[in-house]
């Protein structure tokens, strides 16, 4: 079927799925920000900024994300760094919860997966403070895998597309994946995972 229905959401073609995502892509590139974990796919740059972003609006964390990554340049680095000093260049950003996690998960990942950001969905959401949302950034942005994120921002656009109607988380995932397959397929076009990310969370 070329339709996708889910209880009283309105039937929407795969093909107007694909031309949605081709908009919002063209979209992003004309309006996209220039900001820091934007210039690599470094999971751990990746996974910084998206921790620093809960909560906290980006201009606030850009300066934050800069002096972070001057600090502790690697995960190894921030695994080998005392609580309170990362705590000390966390200072002003608040939500020292955040930090802690970070710095914890970041102890685990070095002791047991070698230092490298896993890429397996499940050893990457078993690490502390890894919420799906933030465990799904990584995944799609960093390794192109194909975990949305969904969330307020995509709820927004999809409303804004669809119509308030378009409420329920499932059919959010439902409308991305869409989204992505038909990008990937059709469009060729490179990372879309980590581009629709990108842009849903920008318009929105």
């Amino acid at each position: 079927m070329d339709q996708i229905e889910r209880g009283s959401f309105p039937a929407i073609s795969k093909s107007e799925a694909r031309r949605v995502a081709r908009k919002l892509v063209a979209w992003f590139h004309r309006n996209r920000r220039d900001l820091p974990w934007r210039h690599d796919r470094d999971p751990y740059r990746i996974w910084v900024s998206e921790v620093m972003l809960q909560q906290t609006t980006v201009n606030q964390v850009v300066p934050y994300f800069h002096r972070f990554m001057l600090a502790f340049p690697g995960l190894n680095a921030l695994a080998q760094a005392d609580e309170q000093e990362v705590l000390r260049v966390w200072e002003g950003l608040g939500y020292y919860r955040r930090a802690r996690d970070l710095h914890a998960a970041a102890e685990i990942v070095a002791l047991k997966h070698g230092g490298i950001v896993p890429s397996d969905p499940e050893q990457l959401g078993e690490l502390p403070g890894m919420g799906r949302y933030t465990r799904n950034a990584i995944l799609s942005q960093a390794f192109d895998l194909r975990f949305p994120i969904v969330e307020a921002n995509s709820q927004r656009v999809l409303c804004r597309l669809f119509g308030p109607r378009v409420v329920r988380s499932a059919q959010f995932r439902t409308l991305a994946l869409h989204f992505i397959r038909g990008l990937k397929r059709k469009y060729r076009l490179r990372r879309p995972e980590q581009i629709l990310n990108w842009c849903r969370k920008q318009l929105a």
